[in-house]
C-alpha cells in the first residue's frame, strides 16, 4: 500500500480526524510510551501540523465529554487509518487488548471485517518483520532493540 499521506489527507479536518484516532490508540493503555510519542510526531510532520494544532488534538482526548467517533471522508482515508493504527499498536512491543479492542470498533464502525483486520495486522507484523532482517544486515543494533521488543 504506497501512498503520501498528503494526498490522503488532504484538508486539516481530515488530518486532525486521522490523528485524533490514533492519539486514541496511544491512549487506549493510558500511558504514552517514547515510541509512540516518536511515531505520533513523525506522522504530525508529515501530515505539516503544528506543534499547537497537536497540543489541541491532546487536549480534546483528556476531556472525557469529546466526539471520538472517526469521520473520515472515504474507504482510503479508513484503512491508511488502520494500517497505521496498527503498526502504532505494535511499535512498543505490546498490542494489548484495550488496542486491539479499539481496532476492532473502529473496524466495524468502518464496516470492515474481521478477517481484513486480522489480514492487516499480519501484514503488518509481517512488514515488521522483513524491516527487522535489513536492520540485521546493515548492523543498526539500537532500532533492532525496538524491533525485538515486537517479537518479531
Amino acid at each position: 500500500m504506497d501512498y503520501n499521506i498528503n494526498e490522503v489527507f488532504e484538508t486539516l479536518d481530515s488530518k486532525q480526524n486521522f490523528l485524533k484516532g490514533i492519539i486514541s490508540l496511544i491512549w487506549a493503555d493510558g500511558v504514552i510510551k517514547i515510541e509512540e510519542d516518536e511515531f505520533l510526531k513523525d506522522l504530525s510532520l508529515h501530515l505539516k501540523l503544528t506543534t499547537e494544532q497537536l497540543t489541541q488534538l491532546y487536549s480534546l482526548l483528556k476531556d472525557d465529554n469529546a466526539e471520538l467517533a472517526l469521520k473520515f471522508e472515504n474507504d482510503i482515508q479508513r484503512l491508511v487509518f488502520l494500517k497505521e493504527g496498527i503498526q502504532l499498536c505494535y511499535i512498543d512491543g505490546n498490542y494489548d487488548s484495550r488496542e486491539k479492542k479499539m481496532m476492532r470498533d473502529y473496524s466495524k464502525q468502518f464496516n470492515i471485517s474481521e478477517e481484513f483486520i486480522t489480514n492487516l495486522e499480519n501484514w503488518v507484523i509481517d512488514g515488521l518483520a522483513w524491516y527487522k532482517k535489513g536492520l540485521e544486515l546493515f548492523g543498526h543494533t539500537e532500532e533492532l532493540s525496538i524491533i525485538n521488543k515486537v517479537g518479531v
